[in-house]
């Protein structure tokens, strides 16, 4: 089978997604402008419902050739996980579904005068239309906490062979260890840096890590300065899409 040279460098992450694909139904789609946001002080204590009615007010505004969904009325967006209320963060994932043609150079002109304080665009970049979605493909986080936190209750969960946390979720309780969730927790100086594995039994919330490992109250972790600094999302083509490419 011959392969498209762009798609190649799509797939093992050199390049943009080379332009518009034909489904055998005939029809044609345009693929999914994925970005990367950072949300600052202004918007710190916004919960996710109305940051996502802010990325569907920004969208409209911003007159850039998103798909209609839900009959219409709303554009066709993806946010990424929810970032609790009370922390910053500098990779906020969002997929728009494109419906004409426009380059991601284009696409941040019209966007960036549209984004309200605290909401910068920090990336973008053309995904084809068989992009898995942005949820699946998310892998971990990672936070940075910028308090001098005890190092000596990091080191007794570094030395623990297993750390029960008992989440309920929808009236049911669950154990998570989070010595398989939290594979890593370091201290520099006056931050911790902590990143959390998104696993099919559960993902511990990064609150829930906090209090549990430093035995902090939920009025004292609200005090904290608690930024996402990074997620990790799983290439397309750990995925299986260029298997479903072939087929």
């Amino acid at each position: 089978m011959h392969h498209n040279t762009d798609i190649d460098d799509w797939i093992t992450g050199r390049g943009n997604w080379p332009g518009v694909v034909f489904h055998r139904s005939g029809a044609l789609h345009m693929g999914i402008m994925r970005a990367k946001f950072a949300r600052r002080e202004a918007l710190r204590w916004i919960t996710h419902k109305d940051y996502v009615a802010l990325l569907h007010d920004v969208t409209e505004r911003s007159g850039v050739p998103v798909e209609r969904t839900g009959g219409g009325h709303r554009a066709a967006i993806t946010p990424g996980p929810p970032l609790t209320p009370g922390h910053l963060s500098r990779c906020e994932w969002v997929d728009f579904q494109v419906g004409k043609p426009i380059t991601a150079t284009a696409f941040a002109h019209h966007l960036i005068p549209c984004l309200p304080e605290g909401l910068a665009l920090l990336w973008q970049r053309r995904m084809p239309p068989w992009t898995p979605h942005l949820m699946a493909a998310v892998a971990s986080f990672c936070y940075a906490i910028r308090e001098a936190l005890d190092p000596e209750k990091i080191q007794a969960f570094l030395e623990a062979r297993q750390w029960p946390l008992v989440q309920t979720r929808k009236g049911r309780e669950r154990v998570l260890d989070l010595k398989v969730s939290v594979p890593r927790l370091e201290c520099y100086g006056k931050e911790v840096v902590m990143l959390i594995e998104r696993l099919a039994q559960g993902t511990p919330k990064p609150n829930e890590v906090i209090a549990s490992v430093f035995g902090l109250t939920g009025e004292q972790i609200v005090r904290l300065q608690v930024e996402r600094v990074h997620v990790r999302l799983v290439p397309p083509a750990q995925l299986g899409v260029w298997k479903e490419l072939q087929s």
